[in-house]
């Protein structure tokens, strides 16, 4: 998958149960596609899955997708990369994520940094996409 430092993997398939129910959820991947991943949670005690990603989503604009189960890819997490930290929440959960994206970084920037993202701030998107960039991510559709 290349010399990138990002965490990329394959979706190997599309059908995973939804958060909670029963019933497969839509997970809106493409099989054999290669995504670029900002974190992967894990040790989720609430739902169907223990395990999920984030990624920048090419479909919308490379914001940060939901949460994804993460057995729907393909993920080589042998050697991650000195761009990702690993923290555990209050929640208990280890989270691997993109330093420079964590909370750490963004807060001082805006406090409810990932949700303003998507209300289209203008500073939040620059340094968002400032921060893609300079880590390599192939902004391009």
């Amino acid at each position: 998958m290349g010399d990138s430092k990002i965490i990329k993997g394959i979706c190997i398939k599309t059908n995973a149960l939804d958060y909670f129910g029963n019933e497969d959820g839509k997970w809106f991947l493409e099989v054999g596609k290669e995504y670029e991943f900002l974190s992967i949670r894990s040790g989720i005690k609430e739902g169907n899955h223990a395990t999920m990603v984030v990624y920048a989503d090419k479909i919308n604009d490379y914001r940060p997708s939901g949460l994804e189960p993460i057995e729907l890819f393909e993920i080589d997490l042998d050697n991650i990369s000195e761009i990702y930290h690993t923290i555990t929440n209050s929640d208990n959960e280890t989270i691997i994520e993109i330093e420079a994206l964590s909370d750490k970084h963004l807060n001082p920037i805006h406090d409810a940094f990932w949700e303003v993202l998507f209300n289209e701030d203008e500073k939040v998107n620059k340094v968002y996409f400032e921060i893609l960039d300079r880590l390599g991510f192939r902004l391009v559709l």
